[in-house]
């Protein structure tokens, strides 16, 4: 497995706003996924972690997107801000998935459902 620390990361193409293979995401590593969760408690109120704003749900889209999409880092928060919100979260989402932080599949207490 040593063999394997200085080997590129993962990466794969996605069909950003509907077009085919537009970008390219490159997966994060483990310690990327430390930094990133360090980041979004930094950015989400540390008080109430239910309430987040808009502006601190477009900080952490923005923040995984230059990270992960090749050509991303260099794009300003307001070009970003003039892509389609839909699309913008369907590539968060992927983004996510891809790094193997896919949230959909957390599964929580389902004993209330067994009654």
């Amino acid at each position: 497995m040593k063999h394997l620390l200085n080997s590129k990361l993962p990466v794969k193409t996605y069909d950003f706003m509907g077009q085919k293979n537009s970008v390219e995401i490159r997966k994060l590593s483990a310690q990327e996924v430390l930094d990133f969760q360090t980041y979004v408690k930094s950015v989400v109120p540390q008080d109430d972690k239910e309430t987040q704003t808009a502006d601190s749900g477009f900080a952490i889209q923005f923040y995984l997107i230059k990270k992960t999409v090749k050509g991303a880092e260099d794009i300003s928060d307001e070009e970003l801000k003039t892509f389609p919100l839909e699309d913008l979260s369907r590539l968060t989402e992927e983004i996510l998935k891809f790094s193997g932080l896919d949230t959909s599949k957390v599964e929580g207490n389902d004993s209330a459902k067994k009654k």
